[in-house]
């Protein structure tokens, strides 16, 4: 059974199970003809230009709220870099054709040698905390294992390769 109803936010009418009727009833919520018009109800009421003014404002209250904090955040950031890769800061710091030393750089494999090695030290700092080294060490084993054994041997050794194959084949046999 269905009834008719009128969209909360367009105004249109259109049809409805009753049952959902009487559910956003219950749920004293609104009711819409389509998912589109549910979604335009759930916008703020914030223009597309007011929103640089609004990031603004949101910025400046929370430099003032957490300014020193940040800057603290900051300096011990940059202390960090400066000790990981002293040759990269003085880059940074004295050349004035940063840009076009950074795309080099970038691009160079001793840049992605020590990127892939900062960024698996990172992760494993964020995923694991104070257990970060352990990680570490598990995972150049697990990499030295894949090096000197594939997946087919692992699994003939663990006899779990064409497992269902030989349950199939077992069934076949046995019926």
């Amino acid at each position: 059974m269905s009834v008719k109803l009128i969209c909360d936010q367009c105004g249109k009418e259109f049809c409805r199970r009753a049952g959902d009727y009487n559910r956003a009833k219950k749920r004293t919520s609104h009711i819409f003809c389509s998912q589109a018009c549910f979604g335009l109800s759930r916008r703020k009421a914030v223009k597309v230009n007011d929103i640089p003014g609004h990031k603004a404002a949101y910025d400046k209250a929370r430099r003032e709220r957490l300014g020193e904090s940040l800057r603290q955040k900051k300096r011990e950031y940059y202390n960090r870099v400066k000790t990981e890769n002293p040759e990269l800061v003085k880059k940074w710091l004295n050349a004035p054709h940063r840009k076009a030393y950074m795309a080099e750089y970038i691009k160079s494999d001793a840049y992605r040698k020590w990127k892939a090695g900062y960024d698996q030290k990172y992760l494993a700092k964020k995923q694991y905390g104070e257990f970060a080294e352990a990680a570490l060490a598990l995972r150049q084993i697990e990499d030295e294992v894949a090096i000197r054994i594939d997946n087919v041997e692992i699994a003939t050794q663990n006899h779990t390769l064409n497992k269902s194959q030989q349950r199939k084949r077992n069934y076949g046999i046995n019926n």
